[in-house]
């Protein structure tokens, strides 16, 4: 035991400062690291995977599964994955006729686009009378919103600010569902159907592809897309203006 003593003292000697020294700075680094973390914001951020390319930014004319809109775009009401069940979205509530021929939905109120315009009934009935109804521009949905053996087309009216009336040629028992279909911006995009190009096509069918800068989109869904590199990522930043909120946002918000 003398002879291993008397071996390791020097040794002991040299490193001990060393030991110090090293155990000293990562005691600073680690007071460092957590002062830092402290004094800076909390930055959250959810990295996924697709399986492909989105083809349009345009949500009317989308036929991929791989697309932007669950995170950009809601409807007057959802699905719920879980129980089948159709949830209240923009929509806050609605009315169904006895005769089941007409819906009368009821808008939350304070709805918002993500450029912080009023999203009001104007939008519900522009989004269906001039983009999913239209003839001229036959969207992808226009086919399913044709109700009874004529295949006959719904109509939608605004009765106030936030109230939107649908009248059903016949009972549809999956009208409510398909009014998840995304509402639309009229205040951005009305002029593009109203405009017609050289074939005297509504200038609204080539509206919002995959090449526009997304700043130019208006959204009203949780996310908006802030940056998209072609082949590499999509970075979507949260709606300020989303209906939905938390207790922290109220808080930030003041209400």
């Amino acid at each position: 035991m003398k002879f291993f003593s008397t071996i390791l003292s020097p040794i002991q000697r040299f490193w001990l400062p060393i030991i110090l020294i090293v155990t000293t700075a990562l005691i600073v680094f680690a007071y460092n690291s957590a002062h830092f973390q402290t004094q800076s914001a909390p930055v959250n951020q959810l990295v996924t995977t697709i399986l492909g390319e989105p083809q349009t930014f345009n949500t009317a004319f989308n036929q991929a599964g791989v697309n932007i809109f669950g995170l950009t775009y809601e409807g007057l009401v959802k699905e719920n994955p879980v129980t089948g069940k159709v949830e209240p979205a923009l929509a806050e509530s609605w009315r169904i006729s006895d005769d089941k021929l007409r819906i009368v939905f009821n808008l939350r109120y304070g709805l918002k686009w993500s450029d912080g315009k009023p999203l009001t009934a104007d939008d519900v009935v522009f989004t269906y009378k001039d983009i999913y109804l239209n003839e001229e521009i036959s969207t992808v949905l226009i086919d399913t919103f044709r109700i009874g053996e004529n295949r006959v087309l719904p109509k939608v009216r605004k009765l106030d600010e936030h109230r939107i009336e649908f009248i059903l040629p016949e009972p549809y028992v999956p009208f409510l569902g398909i009014t998840a279909a995304e509402v639309l911006p009229a205040h951005a995009l009305q002029a593009s159907v109203k405009t017609k190009d050289k074939e005297g096509k509504p200038m609204f069918i080539t509206k919002w592809g995959t090449d526009t800068p997304p700043d130019q989109l208006i959204a009203n869904g949780p996310y908006i897309l802030e940056r998209y590199d072609i082949g590499q990522r999509l970075v979507f930043r949260r709606n300020p203006y989303y209906w939905r909120k938390d207790a922290r946002r109220f808080r930030h918000n003041g209400k």
